[in-house]
């Protein structure tokens, strides 16, 4: 299921929402996806800029990292470079312990760190962009089916095995 999620952001064709579980049917030794027509293709800009903010985030590239928060929105060019590391430290909460080990995807740390974030943007007058609800929509539904799985996982290296291919 992550490697559907990463391989539809990197795919400029659009994105289908919802990954809730009833989505998906386990036949054989494979998962088979049913998508609902529930989807949105995301202004490009926005999206590659995600993909800087994921490739900078596991590759431990924080020159790329904050260029990406900066082209999705998240971050101001007029912030000071304290004020970017504050909301940049708050969005890596997000991305939890998945550069060190395995990860287990808890809605409920989901909510308290979309909470914390938004609760910055709010001070710091950030405005989103309609994208960016599509991707927290998107990883509600990510979130929801991983809690609900109960199982931890190499989140990084799928990242790279979809980055890469291999």
């Amino acid at each position: 299921i992550l490697s559907l999620y990463f391989s539809q952001i990197f795919s400029s064709d659009g994105i289908f929402l919802d990954l809730r579980s009833h989505h998906f049917n386990q036949e054989q030794s494979s998962l088979k996806w049913h998508p609902s027509p529930f989807w949105t293709k995301l202004n490009e800009n926005f999206r590659l800029g995600l993909l800087k903010v994921y490739e900078g985030f596991y590759l431990e590239n924080d020159e790329l990292y904050y260029q990406g928060m900066e082209e999705i929105g998240l971050l101001k060019k007029e912030f000071s470079s304290e004020e970017k590391r504050e909301l940049g430290d708050l969005f890596r909460v997000q991305f939890g312990e998945a550069l060190t080990k395995e990860m287990a995807f808890k809605i409920d740390h989901f909510k308290d760190s979309i909470i914390g974030m938004s609760n910055l943007m709010l001070n710091k007058k950030v405005k989103i962009s309609q994208d960016f609800l599509y991707l927290g929509i998107y990883l509600v539904t990510l979130y929801s089916v991983l809690d609900e799985l109960g199982e931890t996982h190499p989140v990084k290296d799928i990242y790279l095995t979809i980055v890469t291919g291999k």
